[in-house]
C-alpha cells in the first residue's frame, strides 16, 4: 500500500493498484509517459461511486512519491490519463496505485493536472489554469490565451489562423496551397507519438474539402511536403483516413481508411511511429479508425519537425479546431504497454 502521507489531509480513499506490463526486449526511454485508459463504468463499479476524475492521483511504487499526470478526455466510454514514469526495462512490470479520495479534491494543476478543454467542459475550470500538459510531454501547447507562440512556423497560403483558448485553422478553396504550422523538435530515440483532442468545424463531409494532416519528419513547409510520415483525416470529401510517407515532397500510401464524416466533434486522436528493427506507424481516433503500417525508409534521426495542416480543398472551404497537441516518447510495443487493475481494500 503507498504512504497515504503523500496526500496530507487526505481520508475516506481507495486504492487500485495498477500494473503496467512491458513485454518487449525494449526498456522505454527515461522517462516514460504512459497512457492509461480506464472504463467509467468498470471504474465506477470498483470504486462504488459515481467517478469524479478532480479526485484521483497516482502515486510511483518505485519512487514512494506522486507521480506527474495529466487528464486528457472522456470519450464517453473510456478516462484517458497519461502518467509520467521512470524508466521500465524490457521484460519487467512497473506498478503505480490510483488514489481516489471521496471527500477531497486532488487536483491541484502541477502534479496532478487535467487537458484545458476538459477541464473547461467538464468541470467549468477557467481554460488552462490546471493544465500541466508542459511538464509531462516533450511537446505541449493547449494554444491558452488570443496569440500563437512563435515556437510555431506560419505558412498560411491564403488560409488564415486565430487562437482563442484553442487553435483554428481555415483554408478556402481560393488559397494559393495547402497550410502548414510547423515546430521543431528534438529528435527521440525511438520515434514519436502526437496526442491531440480536434474539431471538424466545416466542410464534414462536403465534397471538396480539405483534409488534417499531421506529419513527423523534416524539411516541412506544408503539407505533403519535405521527408517523414504522415497521417491525414477528413480528406477525399470527409471520408479518407490514411498514413503515408512523404519523399522529398512526394506522397506514398501506407494504409488507408474510409469513414464518411458528418457532424463529427471531439475527436481523440493519437499517431504513434516507433523503431525498433524498423518504422512501424500506427493511428487511432475515437471515431473508430485504425490503421497500421510497417517502413524501412527512415529511422527516428530523421525527426526534427512536427507539422499540422490542412490540405487544399478543391471545392469547400475547411476549418478544425485544435485543443491540444502533445508529443512525448512512443512505447516500445503498440499502440500501449498494456496495464491490469486490482483493488487492494
Amino acid at each position: 500500500m503507498p504512504d497515504l502521507e503523500l496526500l496530507p489531509d487526505v481520508h475516506d480513499v481507495a486504492v487500485l493498484q495498477i500494473t503496467v506490463q512491458n513485454p518487449t526486449s525494449y526498456a522505454t526511454a527515461s522517462p516514460h509517459v504512459q497512457h492509461i485508459a480506464i472504463q467509467d463504468a468498470y471504474l465506477s463499479r470498483l470504486l462504488g461511486v459515481p467517478i469524479d476524475v478532480r479526485k484521483i492521483a497516482f502515486v510511483d511504487v518505485q519512487t514512494g512519491a506522486l507521480a506527474p499526470s495529466w487528464y486528457s478526455i472522456f470519450d464517453g466510454t473510456y478516462h484517458h490519463w497519461f502518467v509520467k514514469t521512470n524508466q521500465i526495462p524490457a521484460s519487467s512490470s512497473y506498478a503505480l496505485y490510483l488514489i481516489y479520495s471521496y471527500k477531497k479534491a486532488l487536483l491541484d494543476g502541477k502534479t496532478v493536472g487535467i487537458s484545458a478543454w476538459a477541464g473547461q467542459q467538464l468541470f467549468g475550470i477557467p481554460y488552462g489554469q490546471l493544465d500541466n500538459g508542459g511538464s509531462i510531454f516533450l511537446l505541449y501547447d493547449n494554444f491558452a490565451g488570443t496569440s500563437l507562440s512563435s515556437a510555431w512556423t506560419q505558412n498560411l497560403n491564403g488560409g488564415s489562423i486565430s487562437v482563442n483558448d484553442g487553435l483554428t485553422m481555415t483554408l478556402p478553396s481560393s488559397a494559393s496551397g495547402s497550410l502548414g504550422l510547423v515546430r521543431s523538435l528534438t529528435p527521440l530515440s525511438i520515434g514519436a507519438a502526437v496526442h491531440m483532442i480536434f474539431d471538424v468545424l466545416q466542410c464534414c463531409g462536403c465534397s471538396g474539402g480539405g483534409g488534417f494532416a499531421v506529419e513527423l519528419g523534416n524539411s516541412f513547409t506544408a503539407p505533403w511536403s519535405g521527408n517523414g510520415y504522415v497521417t491525414s483525416e477528413f480528406g477525399g470529401g470527409g471520408s479518407s483516413h490514411f498514413v503515408s510517407k512523404i519523399s522529398n515532397g512526394s506522397l506514398i500510401g501506407l494504409a488507408s481508411a474510409s469513414l464518411s464524416c458528418s457532424t463529427y466533434k471531439n475527436i481523440y486522436y493519437m499517431f504513434e511511429w516507433l523503431y525498433t528493427t524498423q518504422s512501424y506507424l500506427y493511428l487511432y481516433n475515437s471515431l473508430g479508425i485504425s490503421l497500421s503500417a510497417g517502413d524501412t525508409t527512415y529511422t527516428p534521426s530523421a525527426i526534427s519537425q512536427l507539422l499540422l495542416g490542412i490540405v487544399r480543398p478543391s471545392g469547400s472551404t475547411t476549418s478544425y479546431l485544435v485543443h491540444h497537441v502533445a508529443v512525448y516518447d512512443p512505447p516500445p510495443v503498440q499502440p500501449d504497454l498494456p496495464i491490469s487493475i486490482s483493488p487492494t481494500f
